[in-house]
């Protein structure tokens, strides 16, 4: 029906001569380019051919004429009466549109030299409702109405800007699929073949390239597995990961069609700690030391609080959990926060049973923190591995607002995890601010006497504060690096910190321990 509705309107505006100040008149034209107003579209050729040539078409309704050139036995189509031109109200709105059309691309003629002359400034850019005005209006009507190209060039930077300033917004963090929809509605510059033309634009800013990305994934589109790498001088290099090139992943499907992806992290040595000389580096993140890492399996991502619910629910181990705990809600995407470290136990412990009586059998866990910086930095060349002068951050030397969730982003709100669509090597992602993450050992303030296998730092003396990893929103971008460490107390929940499970490989769970 709309495109019928569409069809039509072409039809009688082409068939118009509309005057500048003058009275319009009927505009006789060849029945071939009425016929090929619906350009490449099938259905809408269809359509016109039925409009004009059906039973039930407008020939046949006498509001059209058709005929021939009695030299060139060409065919033509005009309007059947000069008095459609006063007497339909439909079309008299569409001329009085038009009129309106016109004005407005001559003000976008104005504009876009004016433009042109500030060496095509931003700030002479049109935006909000004023473009999407224009845009609809100058579409509806380019039969009618002439654009120039400096103006349809004005309008597609203005278009771009739009765009950017979008895809820059926080707003977009939490975006799902339904909202994303609504919203294109809206915004013609919002549209899947855009994202897509960025995503594959090199010279364009990783920002924008990240955020087109996550757009395109909430749209329900397969993106890339994009990683990161930053220079000394903030310089990023966005490149692919091939999904061949990453390790196993392990689903653990919870109630609800929830489902827990878990990688296999391989096994190895790395130096943990910071690296003399790192910028912003704690006497506690010290001395650096190697350590021999054995397989294991980590969350993808920090758990969420689609996770939490579920888990939440299963029977009791130890303790009472509260299936909606965090103080970040709206998106159950985002990652679970406002949880103890014991509760973060009874998580794990709830979530072993559930492994093993599924016959899959993964015992779940906080991890060392050991095991979190390795598999944080995923250090995977040899060179890496001899050298024990590491980069601050897993994805190089500096971190960007483009690449994370951290204070000076001043979002001031956890984000849906995944948001920032940068994995490390190892395919992890958010190891970098967002929320601390629990970790299974004490605090000890030095490295003094750690152990070297990967096992967690226990006390003797039952240590009353637990190792926290990564950062968060709420603190400075030197202190969400991959050495940084913190401890709160056991007991009580924040507003950010969550945490992230691991695994050991197979093993046998007792349901009654």
């Amino acid at each position: 029906m709309r495109c019928s509705q569409a069809l039509i309107k072409r039809i009688f505006l082409n068939l118009l001569q509309i005057g500048d100040g003058e009275k319009d008149t009927r505009l006789r034209q060849p029945k071939a380019f009425i016929l090929s107003l619906a350009g490449d579209n099938q259905e809408g050729k269809k359509v016109l051919k039925e409009l004009i040539e059906g039973k039930q078409g407008l020939v046949k309704g006498r509001l059209l004429v058709t005929g021939k050139t009695e030299r060139e036995e060409e065919a033509w189509v005009d309007l059947a009466h000069e008095a459609l031109i006063e007497k339909w109200d439909n079309l008299n709105l569409w001329r009085t549109e038009t009129r309106k059309g016109r004005e407005l691309a001559k003000q976008v003629d104005k504009d876009a030299k004016d433009w042109q002359k500030n060496n095509k400034s931003q700030y002479y850019l049109w935006s909000g409702d004023k473009l999407a005005d224009a845009e609809k209006i100058l579409q509806e009507y380019q039969d009618t109405v002439e654009t120039t190209d400096l103006a349809k060039e004005f309008l597609q930077a203005s278009s771009q800007q739009e765009l950017y300033a979008y895809l820059r917004s926080p707003d977009i963090d939490n975006l799902e699929r339904e909202t994303l929809e609504k919203e294109a509605a809206n915004k013609s510059f919002l549209n899947q073949e855009n994202l897509k033309n960025l995503l594959k634009d090199e010279k364009e800013k990783a920002q924008i390239r990240l955020s087109a990305s996550w757009l395109l994934k909430q749209w329900g589109e397969v993106v890339p597995i994009w990683t990161a790498e930053v220079d000394k001088e903030g310089n990023i290099a966005l490149s692919f990961i091939r999904e061949d090139d990453l390790p196993a992943t392990v689903i653990e499907e919870l109630e609800g069609g929830i489902n827990l992806e878990m990688l296999e992290v391989p096994g190895g040595e790395f130096w943990m700690g910071a690296s003399e000389g790192e910028e912003g580096a704690y006497s506690y993140e010290r001395p650096q030391h190697k350590v021999k890492i054995s397989p294991f399996l980590m969350g993808k991502y920090p758990i969420t609080q689609a996770q939490w619910r579920a888990v939440a629910f299963l029977p009791k181990v130890k303790r009472d959990l509260n299936p909606d705990p965090s103080t970040h809600k709206g998106d159950i995407r985002r990652t679970v926060e406002s949880v103890t470290w014991y509760e973060a136990v009874e998580f794990c412990e709830r979530l072993s049973r559930w492994s093993q009586e599924k016959g899959k059998g993964y015992q779940y866990r906080l991890p060392s923190e050991a095991e979190w910086e390795y598999a944080c930095r995923s250090v995977i060349s040899e060179e890496l591995i001899q050298n024990p002068i590491y980069p601050p951050y897993h994805f190089g030397w500096k971190i960007d607002s483009a690449l994370a969730n951290y204070q000076e982003t001043a979002r001031g709100r956890t984000t849906t995890v995944g948001r920032f669509q940068v994995a490390n090597a190892f395919g992890l992602y958010d190891l970098h601010g967002n929320v601390w993450e629990w970790c299974e050992d004490d605090w000890h303030d030095h490295y003094e006497g750690a152990p070297k296998d990967g096992s967690a730092w226990l006390s003797n003396n039952n240590s009353q504060y637990k190792l926290l990893r990564g950062g968060s929103f709420t603190y400075l971008s030197v202190n969400c690096r991959s050495a940084i460490r913190s401890y709160k107390n056991p007991a009580h929940s924040y507003a950010n910190v969550g945490l992230r499970v691991v695994a050991s490989s197979r093993t046998v769970y007792s349901v009654n321990s």
